[in-house]
């Protein structure tokens, strides 16, 4: 139907003429990104030594009975040594809540802040009363982000002992430049006075004793 005489006959009758469907947004949905945290929980059992299969719960972040373990590969430093550790990523979050079972015995429940890092390291402890934190949460830094923060700093340090090494050659030279004058200085003096005590001794000591040796020489003589 034309649109003129559509038009027409919806204004006249009254009835509105469907209309085309909207369109659809173009491109692509929008991504909703949500930033998550790598934690690692270490437990220190060390003084007490009463665990025996330590777990961690955390209700905020749906985490139950996660299993710590002693054996240097998951997140402590040595096997054996009753210091437990397990490891998890979450949602970035400003607080952990976490709770402490060995076995199905609940040990105690602590809480800490995290730092705004992708990477954070808790440390607990065990006490007599229960779980208390030991340490405040830190950030870490993932070995590629390490390295290259070795690499700068090993290139600060080279270039800072480059400079040093050329400040010292600077004062070096320096020293050794005022050394020469002082050493120069001090032949002079030490010339200027031996000039002046032999003046001294020529005009003024030697005719002295000269006359006291003929003095004396007339004091010796017979009579």
């Amino acid at each position: 139907m034309n649109p003129l005489l559509a038009f027409v006959l919806g204004a006249s009758t009254g009835i509105a003429q469907p209309s085309s469907p909207p369109s659809a947004p173009s491109g692509p949905p929008t991504e909703v990104i949500t930033s998550s945290i790598d934690i690692v929980v270490q437990l220190d059992d060390r003084v007490l030594q009463r665990l025996e299969s330590p777990s961690l719960t955390s209700r905020r972040f749906e985490i139950a009975n996660q299993p710590m373990l002693d054996d240097g590969n998951s997140g402590d430093e040595q096997p054996g040594d009753h210091v437990f550790a397990t490891a998890f990523k979450v949602t970035q979050a400003e607080l952990l809540e976490v709770s402490i079972f060995d076995g199905e015995t609940l040990v105690g429940s602590a809480s800490a802040f995290l730092p705004s890092a992708p990477e954070a390291l808790v440390r607990l402890q065990v006490t007599a009363a229960g779980v208390r934190v030991q340490t405040e949460p830190v950030a870490t830094v993932s070995p590629s982000s390490s390295s290259s923060a070795n690499t700068a700093t090993a290139a600060t340090a080279a270039t800072a002992a480059t400079a040093a090494t050329a400040a010292t050659t600077a004062t070096g030279d320096k020293l050794a430049h005022v050394l020469w004058v002082g050493i120069g200085l001090a032949c002079v003096g030490f010339a200027y006075t031996r000039r002046m005590l032999d003046q001294r001794w020529k005009q003024d000591i030697q005719p002295v004793l000269l006359r006291l040796d003929r003095w004396l020489d007339k004091q010796d003589a017979p009579r």
